[in-house]
This record gives structure tokens, sequence and C-alpha cells, in this order.
């Protein structure tokens, strides 16, 4: 079953059901907001979409069971396969990076962190929200 959009069909089943999505509604912008520039305005119905069902996968993830656990959960599998040439960034521009690994490096610079030494899991609860309290204070100011 698929629903016809433009020229292509979308498959409905990577799409929120109608009973959730009457939840969900009440949370997210209703209207479209008027921009002269910038990207184009996308209904949060197709956002909340792709947010649930697209997984991206690096090469790592590249065999068969991971695609067959993919499919059997219902997601889109983005899975950048081995030998697959790397993209070059535009001129001027650095490779991107995700944010887990860019939150992971900066983890990383608080050295009581790295290595876990704490015996109660409330201390070293603690130390990490202490952490993540600083990088956003050094974000933010």
């Amino acid at each position: 079953m698929a629903v016809g959009v433009g020229r292509r069909a979308v498959p409905t089943i990577w799409q929120i059901p109608d009973d959730l999505w009457v939840i969900v509604q009440h949370v997210l912008p209703r209207e479209e907001l008027q921009r002269s520039r910038g990207r184009p305005w996308i209904p949060p119905r197709r956002i909340l979409d792709a947010v649930l069902y697209v997984l991206c996968l690096d090469k790592g993830y590249d065999y068969a069971d991971a695609d067959e656990a993919v499919w059997r959960r219902r997601f889109v599998g983005h899975i950048r396969r081995r030998g697959e040439e790397r993209r070059r960034c535009r001129r001027g521009e650095r490779a991107r990076r995700w944010v887990v690994e860019r939150t992971h490096s900066w983890f990383n610079r608080h050295r009581k962190l790295l290595i876990r030494w704490e015996k109660k899991p409330q201390n070293y609860l603690a130390l990490m929200q202490f952490a993540a309290m600083l990088m956003v204070w050094r974000l933010v100011g």
C-alpha cells in the first residue's frame, strides 16, 4: 500500500499512524512560517516520520545481519557500503561530524570521566551532569 506524492509513491508503512499523530500534533507548530529565504518549509508530520523511521549507519554495519535487523524493525536504513567512495567536501569546508561523536569528544576532555573510578553511581552521574553543564555553559557563553 502506498500513497502517491508527486511522481513517486511513498510506502505508508514508514508513516506515523493516524491515532498516534492525533496525540503528537498538539505539541508541534501548527502553521507554516512565512520566510523569504532559507530552506523550504516541511510539514511537521513528514519530519517526525523521518526522525522515527530513518536509521543512518556507517561502514561498520555493512553486513547481512545488520541489514536484516534494520528491515525487521521497519526502519529505512542508510548504511554506507564498504568500498563506496568517500564524498568530497566542498572547497573550504571540513568533514561533518555526527553530533554524538562531537559530544563524546567533549566528554573525553574531562579526564575524570575517561575511566570510571567512582564506586557509587550517584557520584559518577553527578560528574557527568557537571561536565555537561560546563559544556553547555562554554557553548552558550
